[in-house]
């Protein structure tokens, strides 16, 4: 039982790292957001998802 609650522990502790090493980058582009025009965001995140797709498919 020691073994599952250590992973689980190992778990949550990298999910919270992770949490806490992108809240600047959520900040910073929820602020570039309100100053960009839609068009933009809207080409950027057709490009991300476009590569993103296609880096799952070739996976």
């Amino acid at each position: 039982m020691a073994v599952g609650t250590d992973l689980l522990f190992a778990a949550i502790t990298k999910l919270a790292k992770l949490l806490a090493e992108s809240l600047p980058y959520i900040t910073l582009g929820s602020r570039l957001t309100h100053h960009t025009p839609d068009r933009v965001i809207r080409s950027l995140l057709s490009v991300l998802l476009t590569w993103a797709g296609t880096k799952l498919i070739l996976i």
